[in-house]
């Protein structure tokens, strides 16, 4: 399976989509929202089950169907992780 800068070699009945389904019915995930990040093609089946999840995705400098925002590079995502964190820094490496 061909992806951002990756080759992906897995079964063909498995994706990122029913990791991600699965791994919510677990602790600690179980009654969580999920919140998702991803960039890749591979990501895309993250984005179409979400909502079924009750959760929010956002894709990294481009939009991908299903994604509730983008971010412009991966320098934003870290800068709003370390926000989330409480931290100061305006450029997070």
């Amino acid at each position: 399976m061909n992806g951002k800068a990756v080759i992906e070699i897995k079964p063909a009945i498995f994706s990122k989509g029913e990791a991600v389904r699965e791994m919510m019915n677990n602790p600690p995930f179980a009654h969580r929202k999920p919140i998702f990040v991803g960039d890749d093609t591979t990501d895309e089946s993250v984005f179409n089950i979400l909502p079924m999840l009750g959760g929010v995705g956002y894709s990294v400098e481009r939009l991908i169907p299903g994604a509730n925002g983008t971010f412009d590079s991966p320098s934003d995502v870290r800068c709003w992780l370390a926000h989330l964190c409480g931290r100061k820094e305006s450029n997070w490496q």
